[in-house]
């Protein structure tokens, strides 16, 4: 069992293997032309640098997203339309089609959530949206490592780096099979600053060595470093080697395992309301989200003095809030994602269940005095 569940990934010193070369592209995309890239939203400024589009530039987005999808398109001076999602995260055909209508956008950003398909009423629409001239690109991090089908856009991005402990890595793939960019530069201030982030949490969690304030300040400062990147930069040598050493197989039976076990015990659980009740097979979970039906930020803080780091996963981003219907706010209020990735085990989830049935008993027995 883990000293402590989430919040950022750790490796040690023994862990960090650089390499020059590039690691073998997941079974999934092996079709694709693909580069490796420092992080997600260097792929979606490449893109948005090939598509051809000067004026009335307009583009469809999530409702639910985060601000590192919203903010490329703004700075190359698209106007956002949020299209709706569903409390459950899929997005409606005819709802989707009729805004596409409306809107003439020219492009459709995509993405799944926490590896689920929830893109699945939709795929038939794409072919003859990309036949109008439209643009449509899809973010799949979140269900990089899941089996089902890839949707027919014709570019996809990844951010690699959210599934494992390495300090940088994302992909663009192109089914054209044109991507043709390749930045020379590697990131190193970001580089090292991760590292050592990485690094001092790892003395931390295996030989209680210094505290939380300092890996946190340096995590901190690592995201104000990437957050000020305007350039693309291609995946570090140590992301490659940490990549290519990783048995990805073992990952998937991992989170499969844990997601299997928060599903199974939380069912008892009135406080909170599981986005997903089961796990299909050809499905990898990213993480295991839930609505809080109450007091969200207090339930947050229980769990964290328990050392348990759920996370609201996005704040509603500025350029879309006061375009998103009720439920998109709903979302944005009520979500919290627990990790289930292939730091912990069965008695590390076991220990999230049996945190939330303390507080939900906590919770009853202030009621009653009360």
């Amino acid at each position: 069992m883990q000293k402590e569940i989430g919040s950022d990934y750790w490796i040690s010193k023994d862990e960090i293997i650089k390499s020059k070369t590039y690691p073998e592209i997941h079974r999934r995309f092996r079709y694709y032309d693909y580069r490796y890239l420092s992080t997600g939203r260097s792929a979606l400024r490449i893109i948005l640098g090939k598509i051809d589009c000067n004026t009335n530039k307009r583009v469809l987005v999530p409702a639910f997203t985060c601000h590192v999808i919203i903010e490329p398109f703004t700075e190359a001076g698209y106007t956002v339309f949020p299209y709706p999602v569903t409390r459950n995260l899929t997005v409606n055909q005819t709802q989707m089609e009729q805004l596409v209508e409306e809107v003439k956008p020219n492009i459709i950003m995509l993405h799944s959530y926490f590896g689920f398909n929830t893109l699945a009423d939709i795929h038939k629409c794409i072919n003859q949206w990309q036949s109008e001239g439209i643009s449509v690109i899809e973010d799949v991090t979140q269900n990089l490592f899941s089996e089902f089908p890839i949707t027919k856009c014709r570019y996809i991005i990844a951010s690699i780096r959210k599934w494992l402990p390495i300090p940088d890595g994302a992909m663009i793939l192109d089914t054209l099979q044109q991507v043709i960019c390749d930045p020379l530069q590697v990131d190193t201030e970001l580089i090292n600053e991760k590292i050592n982030a990485m690094l001092l949490k790892s003395d931390y969690i295996y030989h209680n060595e210094g505290n939380k304030e300092n890996f946190r300040k340096r995590f901190a400062f690592a995201e104000q470093i990437l957050d000020s990147r305007k350039i693309p930069y291609v995946m570090s040598e140590e992301s490659r080697g940490i990549y290519a050493s990783t048995n990805i197989e073992e990952i998937e039976m991992k989170r499969k395992r844990n997601f299997e076990v928060l599903v199974r015990e939380t069912a008892i659980c009135w406080s909170i309301e599981r986005v997903f009740t089961s796990l299909p097979i050809n499905v990898v979970p990213f993480q295991f989200p839930v609505y809080v039906k109450a007091q969200r930020s207090k339930f947050q803080k229980y769990l964290a003095e328990r050392d348990i780091y759920a996370t609201v996963i996005w704040a509603c981003p500025e350029g879309i809030r006061d375009k998103i219907d009720h439920i998109a706010t709903q979302i944005y209020d009520e979500i919290l994602c627990f990790p289930c990735d292939q730091r912990y085990d069965e008695d590390d989830m076991h220990r999230i269940s049996s945190v939330i049935i303390s507080y939900e008993k906590d919770n009853l027995r202030e009621s009653n005095i009360e």
